[in-house]
């Protein structure tokens, strides 16, 4: 006889279990841990945005529900943004959905094409909510690993992690319908390249795939590396929806806003399912966001730009902090975009330090870190942030997997000097 606990649905079942992060925290407890894993600055946002929060709040009206899939004043400037950039005038009321961070783009879109058994194709390292998305919406998840770099040096460029086309191919079948990109990726700030975006365009367009491009990090690219929207590509906009946040884009990761831009024949599946869950988000910080792109929108590319601006702060945490980890004798992944630095531990599991690899015991991080924990080896997280505390402009903390992924974007250094 089925008990209460066990009426649930078999395809939520699998993933009740405590968050990734919990763990994290358990293994950091008793130590003066800075976690930097998240991807969240820890300081003001711009002082535009938090202005037009502050005066949003006089205005009754905005107080209220706004128009559902998004507030007019944000998806008009987002469309005002993004149709000089995808070379089409966007419409603002079919062609975006506004939805609650862009974690909630990804559901909506994944909840709205993916039907029993339909694959889903992604790269990894990634995401992990792609993972679960699928397998929550009764796909099935396909990753396809891109290749890292070989060689003994201890410098690596993300450009090394190389994507095979042929294994791509390989992996495709008749029930391949989505393909998840990632760009920059997440975590290791990989840019796709013009003539990959192109191999990958034909691949779709062959095999009738949708593309879901995922490029929160779209406004974080390291120079001289350019981003990339696969959209622009001859014969892609009809067939990719591309989600973007104002979480990384402006600081705000608290605030929850997302969007994703496509045409009408394809957003629809996700407005519909995003009309069925969260359905409108915040006016209030609809608004807010919106005055924010309308700024920028004016001066893009220029030096006064935030975007621009931003880039030139989180280049120089990323000189910063790259220097030291070298120093320490890590193998350092330089990324052309995003929040993070890859870290290769490598080498401390070559070395005779007493550290030993357990198949059985879960993520090889996770048992590094608490390995690091209770040895003379935790003395390594001491130096480094005893040495990035010196720099007075970030501070930094690690999280252990296979492969070590920082965020360069905070300033936690403050609350320890």
């Amino acid at each position: 006889m089925a008990t209460i606990s066990n009426l649930g649905s078999k395809q939520i079942l699998p993933f009740i279990q405590s968050p990734f992060w919990d763990g994290l925290d358990k293994i950091c407890k008793g130590v003066d841990f800075i976690d930097l894993a998240a991807g969240f600055p820890d300081y003001l946002p711009p002082d535009a945005i938090r202005q037009a929060l502050v005066h949003a709040t006089e205005s009754k009206m905005l107080h209220q529900y706004t128009r559902g899939f998004g507030h007019p004043r944000l998806v008009n400037a987002l469309a005002k943004i993004y149709s000089p950039i995808l070379n089409k005038k966007i419409n603002p009321v079919e062609e975006i959905l506004i939805t609650g961070g862009a974690h909630e783009s990804l559901y909506c879109a994944i909840r709205g094409f993916i039907d029993i058994d339909d694959e889903v194709i992604f790269f990894e390292p990634a995401f992990p909510s792609y993972y679960n998305m699928i397998t929550m919406a009764g796909g099935k998840a396909v990753p396809l690993i891109l290749q890292p770099p070989n060689g003994s040096k201890s410098e690596f460029s993300s450009s090394q992690w190389i994507l095979d086309i042929d294994k791509l191919e390989n992996l495709i079948t008749s029930k391949t319908k989505l393909l998840i990109l990632n760009n920059p990726h997440n975590p290791l700030g990989k840019v796709f390249t013009l003539d990959e975006l192109i191999a990958l365009s034909k691949i779709c367009i062959k095999n009738n795939l949708i593309v879901l491009s995922d490029e929160v990090y779209e406004w974080i690219t390291h120079p001289p590396h350019k981003h990339i929207k696969i959209a622009t590509l001859p014969g892609m906009w009809e067939r990719t929806l591309t989600i973007g946040s104002a979480g990384k884009t402006f600081n705000v990761t608290g605030w929850r806003i997302g969007w994703t831009v496509g045409p009408k024949s394809l957003l629809s599946y996700a407005k519909t399912s995003n009309q069925f869950s969260s359905y409108i988000q915040p006016t209030l910080l609809q608004e807010a966001v919106a005055v924010m792109i309308e700024n920028e929108a004016k001066i893009l590319g220029t030096k006064d730009s935030f975007f621009t601006k931003f880039k030139q702060e989180l280049n120089k945490n990323l000189v910063l902090i790259s220097k030291e980890l070298l120093e320490l004798g890590f193998i350092v992944h330089f990324p052309q975009g995003g929040y993070f630095i890859t870290v290769n531990i490598s080498k401390f599991i070559e070395k005779d330090v007493g550290f030993h690899f357990s198949e059985k015991d879960g993520s090889k991080g996770f048992q590094f870190l608490k390995w690091m924990k209770i040895t003379e080896y935790s003395e390594i997280f001491l130096q480094v942030r005893k040495k990035i505390l010196k720099i007075k402009t970030n501070s930094l903390a690690i999280i252990w997997l296979d492969l070590i992924y920082l965020d360069i974007g905070a300033k936690r250094s403050e609350a320890f000097s």
